[in-house]
């Protein structure tokens, strides 16, 4: 079984951008080319145990946008039917002064044996989590920050 960190390894051999943050979890750039140029999608990894099913898996999520009630949430999960692997959701997270907030991502939980240690598998499952948050953003929303 590869950890994440074995396939964080391969990717900045190949050049990827990529920083260690607290508890195990890696901060990607993906870089997405479009026919205007390049944009870069941040898409954070790390190994989880799914204790529900029992499952050593790769957890792979991507931030969108901060949720508010004015989103057209039908909208957006209507686009976001591109996902083979991963998911639109809102999580809680900390909003920086004590608190919770909600926010939107792009999110996948692959088991281990799904990917089989292969690299490009593992890739193709980044690439699809920060392709879609990428979309979300450019479609729905002006204030793209990542």
């Amino acid at each position: 079984m590869k950890k994440v960190k074995e396939f964080v390894d391969e990717a900045i051999a190949k050049g990827y951008k990529v920083d260690a943050l607290d508890g195990g979890i890696y901060m990607m750039d993906y870089p997405l080319a479009y026919q205007d140029g390049n944009r870069f999608q941040r898409v954070y990894l790390r190994d989880w145990y799914d204790e529900k099913n029992k499952k050593d898996t790769y957890f792979i999520n991507s931030y969108i946008s901060d949720y508010t009630r004015n989103f057209d949430l039908e909208r957006i999960l209507r686009e976001a039917e591109y996902g083979r692997m991963s998911m639109v959701c809102l999580k809680r997270i900390p909003d920086g002064q004590g608190g919770e907030k909600e926010a939107l991502y792009t999110q996948t939980a692959i088991p281990v044996q799904y990917i089989n240690g292969d690299y490009s598998e593992f890739m193709a499952a980044v690439f699809e989590v920060a392709a879609n948050a990428d979309y979300i953003e450019k479609i729905f929303f002006t204030n793209d920050v990542s």
